[in-house]
């Protein structure tokens, strides 16, 4: 028998098919993609990245893992019809029983692994106790009843703490600063920086918190590269009165309680709304999109869409009562970081308070579009000529910080701007306002010095002003022209 293979015998109609003309060889490098693919070839498909927003609730934790292991095995089948989306280098946000999921997940355990462990023994040991249980008859609820009134939670949570250490160390992982995403080392924004994100509650100040990127020294005692992922998910899953609170203490001085972030946000899918403002200005396109299955949600970040700060977008704004600050004499800073995480906690990119009470409350102004978020540095301010009179955005009059963020801001192409109030490792939040921002010219003689006015008073006139101009509320931006004050209006 002859081996060989048979030859291929034309069709009638391909004999008399002239050949392919080929591609001249002086093509222009137009005709070819950025792969260098010539023209009719179809370009090698692109590897997507998958990230996941995973929510809290408890057992939901075996709901994520499957939901996690079924969209795998979606993307396996799917990549016969060409689909490049991956697990690899995932991104995740998590709450609560989903930080754990979330914390796996980037450490690198497939979703079978991630199964098997969630519905393994070891889960059933997360309700541990003190040596009071082993007492007869009475052991467990003495045990609870103690718990309760010495440490605020009638469990300890240390075994969750010890088993989800080994399992991270199994993959050589230990703190936030070994889950950097790769090629992000310099990165200043921690929502850029790190591949993992999760929600808790401090309970002390009352405010969410997104760690690691909230976390600082003094406040908390920890940098955030320095902070153990474990610790941050037993934080994110420290159900009040049934796990202990994490305490951290602050160089202030000051302790602070942490516990389950599914009190202030189950959900945590604003993380990666931030996430797309803060990347907005790196990446030439971003496109979103959503996978929901189950109790998972997936969320893909390429790389191509209209950067919102090549096309600022109309600012669009909410007015709410707002709760204010939960320090004793707070000052400027105070307040606007306390508006900005009530706008946070409303889903909202921030917001101010104008300075009036309302209704028992405060006030509250929250920005839900055309808002973008950065940190900038002393240096940054010095080379937009918008010094600040000190290192300490506390200590510096209100004026004069206004005046700067508005030159900040003006700067990079805003209209307008305002600083955070939050400040961290010698860096200041400022958020700069887009489209549709008015600014008028108010005479002195109407408004009078502005240095002299507190915040709150200065506030309520800007926002009268305004309202009487047919806007939603604004702001002095603190730059005297002349004999003038500048007024921005927002609609």
């Amino acid at each position: 028998m002859d081996n060989r293979p048979s030859e291929r015998i034309p069709e009638p109609d391909e004999e008399r098919m002239p050949p392919p003309a080929a591609a001249p060889a002086s093509a222009s490098a137009s005709t070819r993609d950025a792969e260098g693919v010539r023209p009719g070839a179809n370009p090698p498909p692109q590897r997507r990245r998958i990230d996941f927003v995973l929510e809290g609730g408890g057992v939901k934790g075996i709901a994520l893992a499957g939901a996690i292991s079924a969209i795998h095995n979606q993307l396996e089948q799917r990549k016969e019809y060409g689909d490049q989306f991956t697990l690899e280098g995932s991104r995740a946000a998590g709450t609560s029983a989903g930080a754990a999921i979330a914390a796996l997940l980037v450490a690198g355990y497939t979703p079978a692994e991630i199964r098997r462990i969630i519905a393994g023994p070891e889960i059933a040991r997360l309700v541990d106790t003190t040596w009071l249980s082993r007492i007869p008859v009475i052991g467990k609820p003495l045990d609870i009843t103690v718990g309760l009134l010495t440490e605020l939670g009638a469990y300890r949570g240390d075994y969750f703490l010890q088993y989800l250490q080994g399992l991270l160390l199994d993959k050589g992982i230990s703190t936030f600063k070994d889950i950097i995403v790769k090629g992000r080392e310099r990165e200043t924004n921690p929502l850029l920086r790190y591949r993992a994100h999760f929600v808790a509650s401090d309970i002390t100040r009352g405010t969410v918190l997104v760690l690691p990127g909230d976390i600082d020294a003094e406040r908390y005692g920890v940098e955030p590269d320095d902070l153990e992922v474990a610790l941050a998910v037993r934080m994110s899953m420290s159900v009040p009165f049934f796990f202990r609170p994490v305490r951290l203490r602050g160089t202030n001085g000051v302790n602070s309680y942490i516990v389950d972030g599914g009190l202030l946000s189950n959900f945590p899918v604003e993380v990666f709304d931030e996430l797309h403002w803060a990347a907005a200005s790196r990446v030439s396109r971003t496109a979103v999109a959503y996978l929901c299955l189950a109790a998972a949600c997936a969320h893909e970040l390429s790389s191509e869409a209209p950067s919102p700060l090549d096309e600022p977008q109309p600012v669009v704004t909410e007015r709410y009562i707002g709760m204010g600050p939960h320090r004793l004499l707070p000052n400027w800073a105070d307040w606007c970081e306390a508006a900005h995480s009530e706008c946070k906690d409303r889903r909202r990119i921030t917001g101010f308070y104008t300075g009036g009470r309302a209704n028992g409350g405060y006030d509250l102004i929250c920005i839900a579009a055309g808002a973008d978020v950065h940190e900038v540095t002393p240096e940054d301010l010095s080379a937009a000529d918008a010094v600040l009179e000190g290192t300490d955005i506390n200590r510096v009059h209100w004026v004069n910080a206004a005046e700067a963020a508005q030159k900040m801001c003006m700067s990079m192409g805003r209209l307008a701007g305002r600083f955070t109030g939050r400040q961290f490792r010698n860096k200041y939040e400022l958020v700069c306002l887009g489209l549709n921002v008015q600014r008028f010219n108010i005479d002195r003689s109407e408004v009078g010095d502005l240095r002299t006015l507190a915040w709150d008073e200065a506030g309520q006139m800007a926002d009268e002003l305004c309202r009487a101009r047919g806007s939603g509320s604004g702001f002095f931006s603190g730059r005297r022209l002349n004999a003038t004050y500048e007024l921005i209006c927002l609609p």
